[in-house]
């Protein structure tokens, strides 16, 4: 949760959404993991999607945060000029 606010406050991105908490398994290091995480689904204008993405790794507590980045084509032009001003 600390990470989405800083990212906002910050103004790395424009909204932070935080889903519940789920259990993830995973290989690291050659060990099979089992973490309780939760993923957060930022929204940031492209221009901001490179500074975002440094930011999320400088503040990770992971050594490789999961970064997956999407875009859209869709979008209604006041969500865009508020996503672009945020």
């Amino acid at each position: 949760m600390k990470l989405a606010q800083s990212a906002v406050e910050q103004k790395k991105a424009a909204c932070a959404s935080v889903s519940p908490v789920f259990t993830s398994i995973f290989r690291w290091n050659n060990k099979i993991c089992k973490e309780k995480e939760a993923q957060i689904f930022f929204k940031a204008a492209d221009h901001k999607l490179a500074e975002l993405i440094a930011f999320v790794e400088k503040n990770h507590p992971y050594d490789v945060p999961e970064i997956i980045s999407f875009t859209s084509d869709i979008t209604g032009e006041k969500y865009e000029k508020w996503l672009n001003e945020n």
